[in-house]
């Protein structure tokens, strides 16, 4: 309900009183609620992701709704007032209210997700961290800069007999040096 615009929701579905015998606001409500409601009945992996994951496909009808609603309203001048300091007021308390609470909300998420990883070793020798994917959000931290410049890899886990060969394969006496529930840490030199 907050994550776009507050209040956006309501102005779409306000949009069906003032146009309800339009046939195009009737054919976007419908697109709106045909969405959201097949997603109840279709398995979908959202992921972790943010927002109206499920609803993009129809995402738009919610804007071009709220905006014939948002039409619909300012027709009196009284009301028109009201509605501009309505919307006023919602991009005021997005700012305000909505962005640090996101930044808030995912600045927990990512630095759960970066515990999973042992801590790195000081110095300068070649580290590789292999990361267990039945951990659930493991598979985000297999990220190596592009051009593989810092000490450290990361790979996915293929198990601790390939591990042990691929660790083998990159350095001359390889040996783990943490080793938590969803990754492992090797030094290689």
């Amino acid at each position: 309900w907050l994550w776009a615009v507050p209040g956006l929701i309501s102005l779409a579905l306000m949009a069906y009183f003032f146009k309800a015998n339009s046939r195009w606001v009737s054919i976007f409500m419908w697109a709106g609620v045909v969405s959201f409601v097949g997603y109840f009945f279709v398995a979908f992996d959202q992921g972790h992701g943010w927002g109206y994951r499920y609803f993009h496909t129809a995402w738009l009808v919610l804007p071009v709704l709220a905006a014939i609603a948002f039409e619909g309203l300012a027709q009196d001048p009284h009301a028109r007032q009201r509605l501009y300091g309505f919307a006023l007021a919602s991009c005021i308390g997005s700012a305000i209210l909505l962005v640090p609470y996101k930044a808030i909300q995912i600045e927990s998420f990512v630095a759960e997700s970066l515990d999973l990883i042992p801590p790195r070793v000081a110095g300068n020798a070649r580290q590789l961290v292999f990361l267990r994917l039945e951990c659930g959000l493991a598979n985000d931290l297999v990220q190596n800069t592009p051009f593989f410049d810092g000490n450290e890899l990361r790979l996915v886990s293929r198990g601790r007999m390939q591990d042990t060969q691929t660790a083998a394969a990159l350095g001359k006496h390889p040996r783990v040096v943490q080793d938590m529930a969803c990754a492992q840490r090797w030094l290689l030199d």
